[in-house]
């Protein structure tokens, strides 16, 4: 339980802005308490609430069965929201609502969720009777009560659409819904193929919304939920399956972000990969948080002989002081810098920069997005080794590309 003040107190910080407005209404009614409740499996359970001194009839947590509560008759329409004296109501005679909740005045509101099921009841409550309640009153607490259903939603909603997310990536995993594409890293000056990089692919169910069916759009959902570490590591057990297939002078390279690499889980899955046959690709769209956590790893596959390759460069994500933290082997550079580099006298001028950088610090350098011939050609001139796009090969399943290159490992160039 999460306390905000001796008065009011909540199930979880989900609903503080509804403890909020449930203080203010008990305050300004003058009543005992006042709470947020949610009918579910057969009881009423009280998830906010408000009470004088911090001390009072309910607390969060507490269940009372549906057919006891004053809420079923409400719902219902047997009686009005607004109860000045539960004694004048013969319904509520019998007892058996005044044994469990002793209450004898009475201000009730449906909560409803953006589907229109009800969710519960934000109420208002005494031990004594109370003839002053009027409409007016009724209209304050309906207001309230209008904008703790607002909030409340919004985070159920968001804890909903999180969950449907959790069900459809763990629907990709346990029905092997994951495939790997190839696509080849060739050298610019020769066209031999000196590497392929692992691409997932989602067959099957569609991307969760609201993202577009992209690949890229599954990763950035599993980034949202606590399924990101097993996803990536999913995907990246999938590409090693196929390391054993690819000739022996081609590297493979997987990508997997900073939070996956930091963990334990990620050091078992390479545990048996044969080194110097794989680098790793560091992939993120934030600045790399350069963790105790990540550099012990980035250590561990130094010492593995595990190749290191830092994602997206020039594309703000990965600055040069990152690079020379982390000093890595590949230095890839993000599509944005080699799109139209053959008109582009800045683009020119900053990837000569870079690959001097990188041949300063040991790495090379890979062109990713390569598409035309002019862009090739720019490149080649000056100075990158390593180019990979379309213009070379398009992603292709594992199994093909591996076959196609125990034959020939050579692309021919433009």
């Amino acid at each position: 339980m999460t306390a905000f003040s001796k008065d009011i107190a909540t199930a979880g910080d989900m609903f503080a802005e509804v403890a909020e407005a449930l203080q203010t209404v008990r305050t300004h009614l003058g009543m005992d308490v006042s709470y947020l409740t949610e009918v579910k499996d057969g009881d009423v359970v009280f998830r906010a609430v408000s009470r004088l001194g911090g001390k009072g009839l309910f607390a969060p947590g507490d269940r009372i069965p549906y057919d006891q509560t004053l809420c079923k008759r409400i719902l219902a329409g047997e009686l009005p929201n607004l109860i000045r004296d539960t004694e004048h109501h013969s319904c509520l005679t019998d007892g058996t609502l005044q044994t469990s909740i002793p209450i004898r005045s009475h201000i009730s509101i449906p909560i409803h969720r953006s589907n229109g099921d009800v969710y519960g009841m934000f109420c208002c409550s005494s031990t004594r009777p109370n003839t002053t309640l009027n409409q007016r009153d009724l209209d304050v607490v309906t207001m309230f009560a209008n904008l703790a259903a607002k909030s409340l939603n919004h985070h159920l909603d968001a804890a909903d659409h999180l969950a449907a997310l959790r069900r459809q990536i763990r629907e990709v995993m346990e029905r092997q819904l994951m495939t790997i594409h190839f696509q080849p890293i060739l050298s610019l000056r020769t066209g031999q193929v000196r590497a392929v990089e692992a691409l997932a692919r989602i067959v099957g169910p569609t991307a969760p919304p609201p993202v577009p069916g992209t690949v890229e759009g599954w990763f950035e959902q599993a980034r949202t939920t606590d399924l990101q570490v097993p996803f990536e590591l999913n995907a990246i057990r999938l590409a090693l399956a196929h390391l054993r297939d690819l000739p022996a002078k081609v590297y493979l390279s997987v990508n997997v972000s900073p939070a996956t690499l930091s963990s334990a889980l990620f050091r078992e899955t390479l545990d048996a990969v044969p080194p110097s046959r794989l680098f790793v690709e560091l992939t993120e769209h934030v600045e790399i948080a350069q963790t105790a956590a990540l550099l012990d790893q980035i250590s561990w596959l130094r010492s593995r002989e595990i190749g290191i390759g830092i994602d997206d460069v020039g594309a703000g994500y990965a600055g040069l002081s990152t690079i020379l933290k982390l000093r890595p082997n590949v230095i890839k550079l993000d599509r944005s810098l080699v799109h139209g580099i053959d008109a582009d006298a800045a683009k020119q001028s900053l990837v000569q920069a870079l690959y001097l950088f990188s041949e300063q610090v040991g790495a090379f350098m890979i062109a990713e997005g390569v598409e035309t011939v002019p862009e090739h050609r720019m490149l080649a001139g000056l100075g990158a080794r390593l180019g990979q796009g379309f213009l070379y090969a398009r992603p292709a399943p594992a199994q093909d590309v591996t076959r196609g290159l125990r034959i020939k490992d050579i692309i021919q160039l433009p």
